[in-house]
């Protein structure tokens, strides 16, 4: 198991090819009740570190902040900050933000400052915006983030849940005013959810910008056959995960056996093909771990080269799916 390392777009920032997910680090909540504690959080961390991961992703958002904090103080324990790459999210602004006084920018800089001082960190590695509302100024926002990047507090910038269109929009804007361009995209994408196969992985390609999807084992739903989902804590309490993919079991099924059919044709877990599978296209996927002895079956993606028959025959029984989570959550 040899990790892979590449340049994060166009930007100087070296990352795994394998980003560790911090969504699960922290203490619980009603969102996301499942989450580990600092001990586990941080043997996880470890064995990614030990493994050649050196890219870590969180968020504003995640666990009330407890997953910067956990994050911060496990790298602090386990790593040199030169050594890893780290990323961070903040949630949009919007109507609560302004009533507490904020302008679209300062909101942002008050989540990158926040993020900063739960990780005890001088600076991200990257700095994503999460999600955004129709109502957003983004051209004072753009003009935060790269001015947060010339304050050396980020190094490179990104997005998450958004259209290509957009994505186009917003690039074209930095370049006219001579801004600090958007180099990632952090979108939904796994075996049982292509949609950004129709304009965002190819605009990304095009651009160079850098593919770091979340949930490509679709929340564990692609680690495991169809008739032990319920086997993890996670898949029978997380109702963020039912909201996503309850409406296409039946359709998701047959694809999560053939998963399991090449898992025992190469003699690897599931994890290992569905993730050898998110490889072929992407750049890194953000991967989350909530159990020690995990890290093995994902770096092991890399050990396993698919056939084009392969991929096909995972790719041939995908129907088209509905927008889910945060990209249904605007009507579009």
């Amino acid at each position: 198991m040899v990790m892979e390392y590449t340049h994060l777009g166009n930007s100087d920032v070296t990352i795994s090819r394998i980003c560790l997910g911090a969504m699960g680090f922290g203490v619980p909540n009603e969102q996301h009740p499942w989450t580990v504690d600092l001990e586990t959080s941080t043997a996880i961390i470890k064995e990614a570190l030990d493994a050649g991961i050196t890219f870590f992703d969180t968020a504003y958002t995640y666990n009330d902040g407890t997953s910067e904090e956990y994050l911060g103080e496990a790298l602090r324990r386990l790593a040199t900050r030169d050594d890893v790459r780290i990323a961070t999210k903040c949630p949009p602004p919007d109507v609560g933000t302004r009533e507490q006084g904020f302008t679209d920018g300062e909101w942002v800089r008050h989540c990158l400052e926040t993020s900063l001082s739960r990780l005890k960190e001088d600076y991200v590695d990257l700095f994503i915006c999460h999600w955004w509302g129709d109502d957003c100024n983004m051209d004072e926002v753009l003009s935060t983030m790269s001015a947060l990047v010339d304050e050396g507090k980020a190094r490179a910038l990104g997005m998450s849940n958004l259209f290509a269109w957009e994505l186009a929009e917003y690039n074209a804007r930095t370049e006219e005013r001579s801004l600090h361009r958007i180099d990632s995209v952090q979108g939904h994408y796994n075996l049982i959810n292509r949609e950004e196969e129709r304009e965002m992985i190819p605009y990304c390609e095009s651009h160079d910008v850098a593919l770091t999807p979340y949930s490509p084992l679709a929340g564990g739903r692609l680690t495991r056959t169809p008739k032990h989902q319920g086997d993890s804590l996670r898949g029978r309490i997380d109702h963020i995960g039912v909201s996503k993919y309850g409406a296409t079991l039946d359709a998701d099924a047959p694809i999560i056996e053939r998963v399991d059919e090449l898992a025992q044709k190469y003699g690897v877990s599931m994890t290992t093909i569905a993730l050898a599978w998110e490889l072929t296209t992407v750049t890194a996927p953000v991967v989350g771990v909530t159990k020690p002895g995990r890290i093995v079956d994902i770096v092991g993606a890399f050990d396993v080269k698919l056939t084009e028959d392969d991929i096909a025959y995972l790719d041939e029984l995908y129907v088209p799916h509905k927008l889910v989570g945060v990209m249904a959550r605007f009507g579009r």
